[in-house]
């Protein structure tokens, strides 16, 4: 009985022993002179990243710039399709028939209304793709009719 006590005695005591070496081990002492290089180190890093801070704000800032930017051209895009919609909207498709020449389609009631045969030309401008020649339109033909 008195070996088992023993036993664990002398295991307790190894135990402890060896936990206090860990401990001691683990607590490294850390003089006042490595204390006082590790803050600046530190300090030294700090600078060196607040430094890329500002330069990525710079970028960033430099970005934000172009971002505004390329909002108001798509702001003037955008307005200039609408406007293109709005044109388009104005022009209409006619299809020449036999007999059928610019200053006629002009003054038909149903593309400018009645005498105004001078509009020939606005037809003309907005079909010279295919008009060639503005004394010769064939029929089948499917011309633009600008509307004002």
């Amino acid at each position: 009985m008195k070996s088992k006590v023993l036993v664990i005695v002398l295991t307790i005591c190894l135990i402890a022993f060896f936990s206090a070496s860990m401990l001691n081990a683990a607590e490294k002492k850390i003089t006042r002179d490595d204390a006082l290089k590790m803050v600046q180190e530190y300090q030294t890093k700090e600078a060196a990243l607040q430094s890329k801070i500002q330069d990525v704000q710079k970028v960033v800032d430099g970005l934000n710039a172009d971002v505004t930017d390329l909002q108001g051209k798509t702001d003037a895009v955008s307005k200039e399709l609408e406007d293109c919609q709005a044109t388009l909207a104005k022009i209409s498709k006619y299809v020449v028939k036999p007999g059928d020449w610019l200053s006629k389609l002009a003054e038909y009631d149903e593309v400018y209304g009645h005498g105004n045969y001078r509009r020939w030309k606005e037809i003309y401008k907005a079909n010279t793709d295919l008009i060639r020649n503005p004394d010769l339109i064939l029929p089948g033909w499917e011309l633009k009719i600008p509307r004002p």
